[in-house]
C-alpha cells in the first residue's frame, strides 16, 4: 500500500514528517526555498526539501513500498511548500535531466481527506476538452503576444485517445462559461481544461482565474470557485488544468477546491507553465491512464516527458481524494474522437483557408463577431486585393461556427467567373448535401432558387461569400460581355433575395457596397481592411522567408523596413519574402530601390492602396526570365486549382515527354514541369493545393490578385496559344476526374470548383474529340 507521510506545522514554526506516528524530520520553516530560488536549482536546492520529508529513512520505506507511491497529507501550511520539487541525494549525475527529483522516481500525490460521490452510471468515458485563448483583454485590446498552441495540443491529445481501444466519447466545447457548464450536465466525464491561468484579489481574498472568452472571443474569466460549484455532483471525475497557477500554494488553489468539492483527482500547475510543454505532458499522461495505470503512475509518466527542463518538472501537482488515485475504469471499444476539432460545423473549400497562424488580425475577429452580436446580418469585409479579407474570412469562420446551430457555408467567386447555374448548384450542395443537389442538378432556375430560399428561410446558419467583387464587377454598367453581365444579375438577385429573408451572410469584397438589404461594411465604407502593424508584418515576413528563419536576430532589421515600406500588405509582403530568398542583394541593399517602385506604381494610375502590392509583384515578375514570365502569364487562364499536368500543357511543353531516342517518358516530364512550379511557389507567386503521398505537390492555384497581375500581362498574340492548351488540360481533366472522383474526395472538390469552367470548354475541343469530352464531363 501507498506510504502516507503526515506533514505539520508545529507551534514554533518548524515543518513537522511523520509517517504512522513516527517523526522522520523536523525542520524549520525559513530553512526550506521558495518555489522560484527551487527553478534556478532544483538538484541542489530540493535536497533540503527531501530531508525536511525523511531523506532516508522515507526513501527506505518507499523502496519497500509496492506501489512506490507517497502520499503526502499536509496543512494549510505545508500544503504551500513545492514538495515536487524534492530530490534525491544519492544520485551522483543528472541525465537526463531532472532524474534525481523524487516525483521521477516515485508518484507522489497530496492527498485530501475529501468525500468523493459516486459517479453517474455510464458505459462511456466522456472527454471533455475547453481551449480559450481570447483574441483581445477586458480593455478590448488585442492579444497578440504570448498565443496558446491549443490546436498542436489538443491533436497530440486526439492522437493519443484515438489509439487507446478504449470505449470513450471525446468531443471540445467552445470556449464560454454557458458552454461549458451545459457540456459538464451530460454525465460523468474527465475534464481537460487549457487556457490563461492566474490569482487575482477580490473582495474576499485572492482566488485562482481561469481566462475563458465571451461571444465574441473577449476576455471572460471564470473564476475558481465558480468553477467548483458548476458541475453537477459526480459529474467530474478527473481534471487537468493545464494553466498556470492554478495550484499556487495558499488560499486560491484550484487543484485543491476541485477535489475539495468531490473531484477524486486534479492536477494544476504552482506557477507558470510552459505552453510548448503542455501537450507533451497531456499525451503522456493520457496514454498512460487509458492503458490502465493509476493516476499516480500516469502523472509521474507524464513527469517524465518534462525531464529535459527540470525547472518546470516539479510545478504540476496531483491532489487526490482518498482511493482517488486508482486506475480509471475502462471498457474496451470504439473511441470516439472526431469532435476535438475546433467546435462548430463548418466547410471551406481549398481556397478559402484560414492561415495557421493568422497574425495581427485578432481585434478585426473579435469586431467582426460584434457585429453579428448586435444584430447584423449581411457584413461585408472590404479591402484591395491580397490586403487578406479572405485570411481573415475564413479564420472568423473556423473560429466562430459553434455560434451558428447549422454552422457555416462557403461558396467562393476567387476564379472571377460568375455562372449563375454554378451558384445555384453551389448552394444546394453546401446547405443540403451532394445528393439533393445531383437530384434537382436538372431542375429550372426557378426550381432550384426557390428550393434555396426556403431552405435559407430554416436554416439557422451562416452563408459565406468569398470574392464578391466578382458579382458586383459582372453587373457593372461598363461590363461588356452580355452573358457575364446576365449570369452576375442572377446571382446577385438570388444573394438579394436570401438577404431580404433574413439570411446571416459574410462577404469579402474589394468592390463595395454590395447594396443588400441590413448591409453593414466593415471595417468602414471610407476606411477598407488596413495592412498589418509592424509586429505582425515582421512575423509575416520569417514566415514566408526560408533564407530569414534562421537568421532572425540579424534579418531583424530587415524584416521591420519591409513591412513598414508595404505598409503591412500581406501579399506585398509575402512577395518580398519570396524575392529575398531568391536574391543575392545585401540585406541593406533589399530595399534601396523601393521608392522608384512605389513611384512607378503610382505612374500607373493606381489607387494608392493598391500601390505597394503592385510594386512587390512588379519586383518579383522583373526578376523572372523572359521565358519564365511566358509561363506565368500562361498560367493565369486557371481561375481553379490546377494540376501539373495543366502547366505543362499550356506552356506548350509536350515535346518534354520524350527521350533523346524518341520513347514517352511522362515522369520527366512532370518532374520538370514541378521544378519550374516550385520556383514560382518558392517566390510565393503561386500557392501549393493539397499534397500527394509521396510528397509531391498535388495541384496548385493562384491568389486572385497575383492572378490578375498575370493576366493583365497577357499578350494578344499569347491568347490562342494559351487558349489550345487549356482545352487540352479540360480533355485531359474530366478523363482523370471521371475516375479519381470516386475514390479521391480532393479530385471531386477540384472538379466541383471547375465545373463551370470545364463546361465553356466544351466549344474549344476538337472536333473529333467532342463527343467523348461531353460524355465524360
Amino acid at each position: 500500500m501507498a506510504v502516507t507521510l503526515t506533514l505539520r506545522t508545529d507551534a514554533d514554526g518548524r515543518v513537522v514528517s511523520t509517517l504512522n506516528g513516527e517523526a522522520l524530520a523536523v525542520t524549520p520553516r525559513d530553512a526550506l526555498p521558495a518555489l522560484v530560488r527551487l527553478q534556478a536549482d532544483p538538484y541542489n536546492l530540493g535536497k533540503a526539501l527531501f530531508a525536511a520529508l525523511g531523506g532516508d529513512a522515507l526513501r527506505q520505506r518507499l523502496k519497500a513500498d509496492g506501489e512506490a507511491l507517497l502520499l503526502l497529507d499536509c496543512d494549510a501550511e505545508t500544503d504551500k511548500i513545492a514538495w515536487e520539487f524534492a530530490a534525491l541525494t544519492e544520485l551522483k549525475y543528472r541525465r537526463p535531466a531532472g532524474a534525481s527529483l523524487l516525483v521521477t522516481r516515485y508518484g507522489v500525490l497530496r492527498l485530501l481527506d475529501a468525500t468523493t460521490p459516486p459517479a453517474p452510471n455510464h458505459p462511456l468515458i466522456h472527454f471533455i476538452a475547453l481551449g480559450a485563448d481570447p483574441l483581445v483583454d477586458k480593455d478590448g485590446n488585442p492579444r497578440e503576444k504570448n498565443r496558446l498552441g491549443i490546436e498542436n495540443e489538443l491533436r497530440g491529445i486526439r492522437a493519443a485517445l484515438e489509439k487507446s481501444g478504449i470505449a470513450l466519447r471525446a468531443w471540445r466545447v467552445p470556449p464560454t462559461k454557458a458552454e461549458l457548464n451545459r457540456a459538464l450536465r451530460q454525465g460523468a466525464a474527465i475534464l481537460h481544461l487549457t487556457c490563461h491561468g492566474d490569482v487575482v484579489n477580490t473582495d474576499h481574498g485572492p482566488e485562482a482565474m481561469l481566462v475563458l472568452e465571451d461571444n465574441d472571443g473577449g476576455e471572460d474569466w471564470l473564476y475558481g470557485s465558480d468553477l467548483v460549484n458548476m458541475p453537477p455532483r459526480g459529474a467530474l471525475r478527473f481534471v487537468l488544468l493545464s494553466a498556470c497557477r492554478t495550484a499556487q500554494p495558499g488560499d486560491a488553489h484550484l487543484a485543491r477546491m476541485l477535489v475539495q468539492s468531490g473531484v477524486p483527482f486534479a492536477i494544476g500547475m504552482q506557477s507558470t507553465f510552459l505552453d510548448k510543454l503542455s501537450e507533451p505532458f497531456a499525451v503522456a499522461l493520457y496514454e498512460s491512464l487509458l492503458a490502465g495505470y493509476s493516476f499516480a503512475e500516469a502523472l509521474r509518466q507524464a513527469r517524465l516527458a518534462l525531464s529535459e527542463i527540470p525547472a518546470q518538472l516539479g510545478l504540476p501537482v496531483g491532489y487526490t481524494a482518498r482511493e482517488g488515485w486508482l486506475p480509471l475504469p475502462r471498457t474496451e471499444g470504439q473511441p470516439q474522437v472526431g469532435a476535438l476539432g475546433l467546435p462548430g460545423n463548418l466547410q471551406l473549400p481549398s481556397e478559402v483557408q484560414p492561415p495557421r497562424p493568422l497574425l495581427g488580425r485578432h481585434r478585426e475577429l473579435h469586431d467582426l463577431a460584434q457585429l453579428y452580436s448586435r444584430g447584423a446580418k449581411v457584413v461585408t469585409v472590404t479591402g484591395t486585393g491580397g490586403i487578406g479579407k479572405t485570411a481573415l474570412a475564413a479564420s472568423f469562420a473556423e473560429r466562430f461556427a459553434w455560434r451558428w446551430r447549422g454552422g457555416i457555408r462557403t461558396v467562393s467567386f476567387a476564379s472571377d467567373i460568375v455562372d449563375a447555374d454554378a451558384f445555384r448548384r453551389a448552394l444546394l450542395r453546401a446547405l443540403r448535401g451532394d445528393v439533393f443537389a445531383q437530384q434537382l442538378a436538372d431542375a429550372d432556375a426557378e426550381t432550384q432558387t426557390r428550393v434555396i430560399l426556403e431552405t435559407m428561410r430554416d436554416w439557422d446558419g451562416l452563408l459565406l461569400l468569398d470574392n464578391y467583387e466578382s458579382v458586383l464587377q459582372s453587373i457593372s454598367k461598363n461590363e461588356p460581355d452580355a452573358e457575364r453581365k446576365r449570369n452576375g444579375q442572377a446571382a446577385h438577385r438570388l444573394v438579394a433575395q436570401m438577404a431580404e429573408g433574413g439570411a446571416a451572410l459574410l462577404l469579402t469584397s474589394r468592390e463595395q457596397p454590395a447594396q443588400l438589404s441590413g448591409e453593414v461594411v466593415y471595417p468602414k465604407s471610407d476606411r477598407p481592411l488596413t495592412g498589418l502593424q509592424r509586429e505582425a508584418g515582421v512575423a509575416l515576413f520569417f514566415q514566408h522567408s526560408s533564407k530569414a528563419k534562421d537568421r532572425a536576430t540579424e534579418l531583424l532589421p530587415l524584416a521591420r523596413d519591409i513591412a513598414d515600406a508595404t505598409g503591412g500588405h500581406p501579399l506585398a509582403i509575402a512577395l518580398l519574402a519570396g524575392e529575398f530568398d531568391n536574391s543575392d542583394a545585401a540585406p541593406k541593399d533589399f530595399l534601396e530601390n523601393w521608392p522608384d517602385e512605389l513611384a512607378n506604381a503610382e505612374r500607373q494610375g493606381l489607387a494608392p492602396h493598391h500601390w505597394t502590392f503592385a510594386a512587390a509583384f512588379e519586383r518579383s515578375y522583373n526578376r523572372l526570365t523572359a521565358d519564365e514570365q511566358k509561363r506565368l502569364r500562361a498560367l493565369s487562364v486557371f481561375g481553379f486549382p490546377f494540376y501539373a499536368q495543366g502547366a505543362a500543357m499550356v506552356w506548350a511543353d509536350d515535346h518534354r515527354r520524350l527521350t533523346a531516342d524518341g520513347a514517352v517518358d511522362e515522369e520527366r516530364w512532370l518532374t520538370q514541369t514541378r521544378e519550374q512550379l516550385g520556383k514560382f511557389t518558392r517566390r510565393n507567386l503561386l500557392e501549393i493545393d493539397g499534397w500527394f503521398e509521396d510528397g509531391t505537390p498535388a495541384a496548385y492555384r493562384f491568389q486572385p490578385a497575383l492572378r490578375q497581375e498575370a493576366a493583365r500581362r497577357v499578350r494578344d498574340d499569347e491568347r490562342a496559344a494559351f487558349a489550345e492548351g487549356y482545352a487540352a488540360y479540360a480533355d485531359w481533366f474530366v478523363g482523370m476526374a471521371r475516375e479519381g472522383i470516386r475514390r479521391e474526395p480532393a479530385v471531386a472538390r477540384r472538379a466541383q470548383q471547375a465545373a463551370s469552367e470545364l463546361i465553356a470548354q466544351v466549344n474549344a475541343q476538337p472536333a473529333d474529340k467532342l463527343a467523348r469530352y461531353c460524355w465524360l464531363l
